[in-house]
């Protein structure tokens, strides 16, 4: 168990990081299984005080399940989908790092919705952001990129 991806994952995280991932996995825009939430809730504690070498796959069982006989396999598969939330939730850490990021996303969004208007004001914000920008490494390049891309596809847009 302790070699699992779950726990590998967990282990490296920080208290602060384990809190906002429990409100990740618990808000029901990321994931709509209340197992995995009740799964998470129980081990995170273990992880906060450095006491996970206490945990078993039965142990976890017994405390989510009761007296149910333990199945490895169903236990096996709810940890494998609560790893792929919390692989979710380290994308989502890295997209939230980088505010241009949304920006790039919204104006997509709002090109795909033929909302133009609005995508002139996200541009104009887009850009200070960019300006604002300390150093023109290859984040930058794309950001800008993916910035002026959608406002080019707004700009095509009104022109048909």
């Amino acid at each position: 168990m302790h070699d699992t991806r779950l726990f590998v994952y967990l282990l490296s995280f920080k208290p602060t990081e384990l809190n906002r991932l429990a409100k990740f996995i618990d808000s029901p825009v990321f994931n709509t299984d209340k197992a995995l939430v009740e799964l998470l809730l129980h081990i995170v504690p273990y992880f906060k005080s450095n006491e996970s070498a206490q945990l078993t796959r039965q142990s976890i069982w017994k405390h989510l399940h009761g007296k149910r006989a333990y199945n490895d396999l169903e236990f096996r598969r709810q940890s494998s989908d609560l790893v792929l939330k919390i692989e979710s939730f380290l994308a989502f850490e890295q997209y939230r790092l980088n505010p241009l990021n949304e920006m790039s996303y919204l104006m997509r969004a709002l090109n795909e919705k033929k909302l133009h208007e609005p995508v002139a004001g996200v541009n104009k914000y887009s850009r200070k952001l960019l300006d604002k920008s300390k150093e023109y490494d290859a984040d930058y390049y794309l950001d800008s990129y993916r910035i002026e891309t959608e406002f080019v596809v707004k700009l095509e847009s009104q022109n048909q």
